[in-house]
């Protein structure tokens, strides 16, 4: 294929490497919210089965991830900025995943991604649009967790409890 060398893939390979995704956002943003509680010294207590609502704090709000981040980078001082300051791609990937399309162009694996914006003019912008190769969903999924790894770090940095 054009000198690249694309492994092959099949549907496990495709699902697995989405689960690996999937599970290292979902890493990602517990680790942020559980950061911005201690950064923001509150407390949380485990919700029990009988519970019908909880106190509002970093974990229980509504925050989107792009959000956490932004809450996160802005709670970074000077020194701890050049070291743990987190970038926007997580996000944008998973805004890919949540909203976009997933074709099959080919009518094979592997799968593209489409994610389009909003209507102007009568276009749409194309935001997102990438082969889910078996290499971009591998340096994807560890891009991920090199980020939950830099919250962690800077929590550890902190004498935050890791949890």
């Amino acid at each position: 294929m054009g000198g690249t060398d694309v492994k092959m893939m099949d549907y496990k390979d495709h699902c697995l490497r989405i689960g690996y995704i999937h599970t290292n956002l979902a890493a990602l943003e517990s680790a942020l919210r559980f950061f911005l509680l201690k950064a923001n010294n509150e407390t949380f207590t485990s919700p029990k089965p009988e519970d019908t609502d909880v106190p509002l704090n970093h974990i229980t709000n509504f925050a989107s991830l792009g959000w956490l981040i932004k809450e996160y980078n802005s709670n970074l001082d000077s020194s701890e900025s050049v070291q743990f300051t987190l970038g926007d791609k997580s996000v944008r990937i998973r805004d890919a995943l949540t909203h976009g399309r997933l074709v099959a162009p080919m009518k094979d694996y592997p799968l593209t991604l489409w994610k389009f914006g909003r209507v102007r003019s009568g276009r749409v912008r194309i935001e997102y649009n990438e082969v889910l190769t078996v290499d971009w969903l591998d340096n994807t999924w560890k891009t991920i967790n090199q980020q939950k790894e830099l919250v962690t770090a800077c929590s550890k940095k902190r004498g935050y409890p890791i949890t």
